[in-house]
């Protein structure tokens, strides 16, 4: 599959090490953390029977299989090789999603979908409007796209709790962090969300806000562990050693302890669920 340079290099390799490796390790867990937005995200999709479907980001398949299994044709891009490898894995036989690994920024796709889809795979785009754009010329007149996105991480304490107290641990960054970079909250903002996909070329575009809670483990070891793998607690832990390590997860435990119940640690989360059309048709 031909593709053009995007500048999303950095998020390509990223995405190839060590992320990528623990994401598709990971899949399971995740699956299960994330089904109320993947549950309440394919709602809104409704898929057609026979509709054929681009999943972008599609990781290690989920919603690919999801959507397949909802009458959808299916094909997952993503950038991750070791994501795509563990999709094609759990649909090994069926025909039916399929999947490439593919920078959906610049991949070649022929217009003939009439979904554009994607849980959480959208953010990373170095050149939003751009990518937004290109995707939108591989759907049909009057195809539809349907996403979600993270909200702010004031509204997702399933992410920043754990994270904001190991923080300080961290040396300061040499420039201060850009809000609009490539990344998780990349579209927090629902103005930035909102113009980015109108001058893209969509319209009728409904930013729905969607909250729930993430059910981070049966207990605070059980958190933990998750948090040790995935998320900005594990990016923290994986630039520390010795005794600074051991104070950032006894940092990171002390944020989370007075969050557990009988039930287990159940934090909120936050995200847009973005549906439009594209302008033609």
């Amino acid at each position: 599959m031909g593709e053009a340079a995007t500048g999303n290099e950095q998020q390509i390799e990223y995405w190839n090490g060590r992320a990528g490796e623990t994401w598709a390790r990971s899949v399971e867990r995740i699956d299960r953390l994330m089904q109320p937005v993947t549950q309440a995200l394919l709602e809104r999709a409704a898929v057609r029977s026979g509709e054929r479907v681009l999943d972008v980001g599609c990781g290690c398949g989920t919603t690919s299989l999801a959507l397949a299994e909802a009458g959808g044709v299916v094909f997952g891009v993503d950038v991750s090789g070791p994501m795509v490898a563990r999709a094609r894995e759990r649909a090994a036989g069926q025909g039916n999603p399929t999947f490439e690994v593919a920078d959906a920024a610049a991949a070649k796709l022929e217009r003939a979908y009439g979904l554009l889809f994607s849980r959480f795979g959208v953010m990373f785009f170095a050149d939003p409007v751009a990518a937004f754009r290109h995707l939108g010329e591989a759907l049909v007149d009057g195809g539809r796209l349907c996403f979600a996105c993270w909200q702010p991480p004031k509204q997702n304490d399933w992410m920043s709790l754990a994270g904001q107290a190991v923080a300080p641990l961290l040396p300061p960054p040499e420039t201060p962090p850009d809000p609009l970079a490539p990344g998780p909250f990349a579209f927090a903002d629902p103005g930035r969300l909102r113009f980015v996909l109108e001058q893209a070329g969509f319209v009728d575009v409904s930013l729905e806000d969607f909250r729930t809670k993430i059910h981070l483990g049966r207990d605070l070891d059980e958190a933990m562990d998750f948090q040790r793998d995935v998320g900005p607690v594990a990016r923290a832990l994986a630039e520390l050693e010795g005794d600074a390590l051991e104070r950032a997860i006894r940092l990171a435990r002390e944020a989370l302890a007075p969050h557990v119940t009988e039930k287990g640690l159940d934090l909120g989360a936050a995200c847009w669920i973005a549906t439009a059309r594209v302008g033609r048709g």
